[in-house]
């Protein structure tokens, strides 16, 4: 069972931004720290500024920062992906048609059709970056993942999101929750 995640994306499925820019530029804003051992090799401690450029919700979230405050904590990693896939926690929101607004009850057995779902209804097709997913999946190349951050405890702050944005060329993010 996966951890809580809070996962971000660019919204152009094939966007992907090199790993050596992105660290930098995750460095020098402070939301990640140095390498971590004993993780997948593009896993981060969490930053000086983490705590900055998220905004946590809620009366006072418990946040565990490194290894030394025990389980569960915090840590940055990145992936990519050879050819854009959608991800998803064990709970995803089940969409609806972009045109008819008809529950896409057979969403999941349509993966394996390639990049698009049809809706049985109204016969319309929508590329999977193109369903609102209600914030609970996302359909890209390149995923930075937050590990440890549940279900709305926290958002991106807009210099995040605007840093992404600019080494994206000025494309888009966007962010999900997963369980």
């Amino acid at each position: 069972m996966h951890a809580p995640r809070l996962i971000f994306h660019p919204k152009d499925p094939q966007q992907i931004i090199a790993h050596d820019l992105l660290q930098q530029s995750m460095w020098e804003i402070g939301f990640i720290a140095e390498k971590l051992s004993g993780h997948a090799d593009n896993s981060y401690a969490a930053g000086e500024h983490f705590i900055e450029l998220l905004s946590f919700l809620g009366c006072s979230p418990v946040i565990k920062m490194s290894p030394q405050d025990g389980d569960n904590y915090c840590y940055i990693e990145w992936i990519d992906r050879p050819v854009a896939e959608l991800i998803c926690g064990s709970q995803p929101f089940q969409p609806r048609c972009n045109k008819c607004r008809q529950l896409l009850s057979d969403w999941q057995t349509q993966l394996n059709n390639g990049s698009s779902i049809q809706c049985h209804e109204c016969d319309s097709q929508m590329a999977l970056e193109q369903v609102n997913w209600k914030q609970s999946a996302g359909y890209a190349s390149q995923f930075l993942i937050v590990h440890n951050i549940y279900l709305h405890e926290a958002v991106p702050g807009e210099r995040l999101l605007m840093t992404l944005q600019k080494l994206s060329g000025n494309k888009e993010w966007s962010y999900f929750y997963a369980i």
